[in-house]
């Protein structure tokens, strides 16, 4: 995919607005990594093929819609720090000298205290989750 990309895409993807830019790489990280997890080619092509709704009757079906109640909150969070929102809210705080710096670093303590805890429950709650590289 680098290859591809240097040979025939860079120019134009330098040109593209950033948003477009940014969505794109987003899209060729998620087809890398289905790449890398499938077991074969074919199993690969499929699961892009639902990804993308291609042969599909339904687009949202109820097994979608289930997903999305139960786990929606994560695709939310996940769009918002894609983005450099957060680098550009830190840098106005900077700016401004709104946060002092010790209250700047419990904050950061505390959130990362908060995830942790959040991503411990998340993992004991899912019913299978097998470490990825044991597969090989």
């Amino acid at each position: 995919m680098i290859a591809i990309e240097k040979a025939f895409l860079e120019k134009i993807l330098s040109k593209l607005f950033k948003p477009i830019s940014h969505i794109y790489l987003l899209f060729a990280i998620s087809l890398g990594w289905v790449l890398f997890r499938a077991e074969s080619l074919g199993y690969a092509l499929k699961y892009i093929m639902v990804m993308l709704n291609i042969n599909s009757s339904a687009f949202v079906d109820n097994a979608s819609m289930a997903y999305l109640n139960d786990k929606g909150y994560l695709i939310i969070i996940g769009i918002i720090l894609s983005t450099p929102l957060l680098k550009i809210l830190s840098k106005k705080i900077k700016n401004k000298k709104i946060i002092e710096n010790i209250f700047a670093y419990l904050l950061q303590g505390v959130c990362i205290t908060v995830l942790l805890f959040i991503i411990t429950i998340q993992l004991v709650n899912s019913t299978y989750n097998p470490f990825l590289y044991f597969r090989f």
